[in-house]
């Protein structure tokens, strides 16, 4: 019997969020020796998350992460997810045209970026180092009104194609939840 019951109705971002009510002061992030608390991330996420809905982000935008390895990478997941759109993880080794194509068949608009400096048609790049604004003290603690449903999609993974062609792949949130659950 492998049935085991989870949140069906829960979308990952408030997965995250329950988690920051009950710890908001442990520590959810360490990476090269930084550490980032529950409340640290999800207000960073915050911030984000209202640069990207007020460019346009809302909820089945999927906005490609093109980054090294690095803690902000997890602040661009929830920062989108809280926006209402599905995060996409580029490699920033791929050829440029490998992600401009990525990057049209998902028709991104807006994209987050880390070590990244190759300039790509059609979207606006945010620099996830250097992001800041008069009003993100605000940002941090306004929260954000879920936009999605667990149905929707929580993040797409382009796979090489069997043709040599990536083929993108969308798993939505109730999948990530099950997974996360067993």
């Amino acid at each position: 019997d492998t049935a085991v019951d989870y949140p069906r109705d829960k979308c990952v971002h408030e997965l995250f969020m329950e988690q920051v009510h009950r710890t908001p002061d442990a520590v959810a992030v360490v990476f090269e020796g930084k550490e980032i608390t529950y409340k640290e991330l999800d207000e960073m996420s915050n911030v984000l998350a209202h640069v990207l809905q007020e460019k346009g982000v809302g909820r089945g935008d999927i906005v490609p992460i093109i980054a090294k390895r690095s803690w902000h990478i997890l602040v661009a997941m929830l920062g989108i997810l809280k926006a209402g759109g599905g995060y996409m993880p580029i490699a920033p080794d791929y050829p440029k045209d490998r992600v401009q194509f990525i990057i049209n068949e998902a028709k991104s608009k807006v994209g987050c970026v880390l070590g990244y400096e190759e300039q790509l048609e059609g979207i606006e790049l945010l620099r996830l180092d250097e992001l800041s604004l008069e009003n993100a003290e605000e940002y941090k603690k306004c929260p954000i009104e879920n936009q999605n449903e667990s149905g929707d999609v929580c993040y797409v993974i382009f796979t090489s194609g069997s043709t040599g062609v990536p083929k993108g792949v969308m798993i939505k949130h109730e999948n990530v939840t099950n997974y996360s659950h067993n």
